[in-house]
């Protein structure tokens, strides 16, 4: 565990407890203006600070492991933690939910990392690399939290303006900046392909399949209200479009992946219906209205998208859906 951070709140002396909604507010105070980077904790332990496994964005060391070696690992990233003080044990074995944090800015962390009502996570795959980038977004403070994950399971809190986010994830999206800054939009820079087809080897996703150097794959999850308030969450139950969290909330769920080759960048899309792929190759400015809509509430989805959505979950247990419920 590294700590690049300056939070400073009640519990950060004499070994009081943390007062949680004070931690979440200095650490989204410290990203209001600029870019701050608070500190790096590894899978193990995030996993014993949580208790949650597996978690959004993946923790690439202890999925490598056996899941008798992962308890392992948790265990002994929570005992390193009660030596440095800490963590302070509430019983006498180990448990997040009750178990106290002596670190104002990991628990202001980990309050702003819970709470967001909405997240994207990029995974990019390069020659020989692996790594992701989740902005945990908070668009009601104007205000990110970006978690940087490596392949060697270290995470990396960033807390910033929302613009900033907006910028982190294009450039993670495109690295070598080859996406055109003005592409005149043509039929001849989009067409679909069945994603079936392809699995048998029938169609391909062309060129760029080939070409890509980076290949990043967006999926954003939003807990914005989309449900009608009188429907049971039990509805959601089998969905493919919706599931829910850890705390039984509902979520609207958006999924696209980005192709940056040497001289080009494309985006595919699926399609609601059907195993169709959208592939589009974008300049600049598209690459970053398509990001865009990963950080506008409800993943800039459109209301009859989201009406398509909300049938899908509803229809198993309620029959036909009336209407989803209004943009908060």
């Amino acid at each position: 565990m590294t700590n690049r951070g300056a939070v400073v709140g009640p519990g950060a002396q004499a070994g009081r407890p943390v007062d949680p909604v004070a931690a979440f507010l200095a650490v989204l105070e410290l990203g209001a203006v600029e870019s701050h980077q608070l500190m790096t904790l590894t899978d193990e332990e995030l996993y014993a600070l949580t208790g949650e496994y597996p978690q959004f964005g993946g923790f690439p060391h202890l999925d490598s492991l056996p899941p008798d070696q992962r308890v392992l690992a948790r265990d002994t990233a929570y005992r390193s933690m009660l030596a440095r003080d800490v963590i302070r044990p509430a019983g006498s074995s180990w448990c997040p939910v009750v178990d106290v944090c002596t670190r104002p800015d990991i628990v202001g962390t980990l309050q702003v990392r819970r709470l967001a009502p909405q997240a994207v996570s990029a995974r990019r795959t390069t020659v020989g690399e692996a790594e992701t980038l989740v902005a945990h977004i908070l668009d009601y403070a104007q205000a990110a939290l970006l978690e940087t994950i490596d392949a060697r399971g270290a995470h990396t809190f960033t807390v910033m303006p929302l613009a900033h986010a907006f910028d982190a994830l294009g450039g993670f999206c495109d690295p070598d900046r080859v996406a055109e800054p003005d592409l005149v939009k043509s039929a001849e820079h989009r067409r679909a392909v069945n994603t079936a087809e392809v699995l048998r080897g029938v169609e391909s996703l062309g060129d760029i399949e080939h070409d890509a150097r980076a290949v990043t794959v967006l999926h954003g999850f939003s807990k914005h209200e989309w449900m009608h308030p009188a429907d049971s969450i039990e509805a959601l139950t089998g969905s493919p479009s919706a599931v829910l969290d850890s705390d039984g909330a509902p979520l609207l769920e958006r999924r696209s992946t980005v192709y940056a080759a040497a001289d080009r960048v494309e985006v595919a899309t699926p399609r609601w219906k059907g195993p169709i792929l959208d592939l589009v190759r974008v300049d600049r400015s598209q690459l970053l209205e398509h990001i865009q809509a990963y950080l506008t509430p409800r993943l800039g989805l459109s209301e009859e998208l989201i009406a398509k959505h909300y049938a899908a979950a509803t229809a198993r247990l309620h029959g036909p859906a009336p209407r989803p419920a209004g943009r908060r």
